[in-house]
């Protein structure tokens, strides 16, 4: 079954934030969901994944200095790189790896962000993406919920293959060993 795999290898979320991320996530799964066909399910991850071209791997990471897309791109034609979050979209077999940057935001405005980047990478559309409204828009808004076109854009995407680029939790992983901040 396809997992929505989130990762905060900075600790930056509480165990309560992360439930109530997750509960709305899985609530956007749901509702994208086609049938014959498995519900995805967003979970908070400790330890390395092995993402499928069917999976979603989502970085949340400080700001945009500590970009695991930049570890792997310094060269960077980024897609999205918005001041919440930055999707690099890979042409053919290479990787899209997208982030979320972890502000003090609600729950609710975490988990549009982590749907929006995650729009980014299986539509694999830049800024256009923006005008399905909604939790594609540019401005990503505070309340709970996926317009019509949100969910009939992501149904039939969430099937997409895409290549994920999981090398950069062993990146971060020695990057904080080495006391780089």
């Amino acid at each position: 079954m396809p997992e929505m795999y989130l990762l905060d290898l900075w600790e930056e979320y509480g165990p309560q934030k992360k439930a109530d991320i997750a509960k709305i996530l899985n609530g956007y799964l749901a509702q994208c969901s086609t049938k014959n066909q498995p519900v995805m399910r967003a979970w908070w991850w400790y330890w390395d994944p092995t993402p499928s071209k069917l999976d979603i791997l989502i970085y949340m990471v400080p700001s945009r200095f500590d970009s695991v897309a930049y570890m792997y791109d310094p060269t960077g034609d980024f897609v999205q790189d918005g001041a919440d979050g930055r999707t690099l979209i890979g042409a053919g077999d290479r990787p899209c790896i997208a982030e979320v940057y972890t502000r003090p935001q609600s729950a609710a405005v975490i988990a549009n962000l982590v749907f929006h980047e995650s729009m980014h990478m299986k539509l694999k559309r830049g800024n256009s993406m923006h005008s399905l409204g909604g939790v594609a828009s540019a401005s990503v808004p505070s309340t709970v919920g996926l317009s019509k076109s949100n969910i009939s854009a992501m149904k039939p995407a969430l099937m997409n293959p895409v290549t994920q680029w999981s090398d950069g939790i062993a990146q971060v992983r020695a990057r904080q060993q080495s006391g780089v901040p």
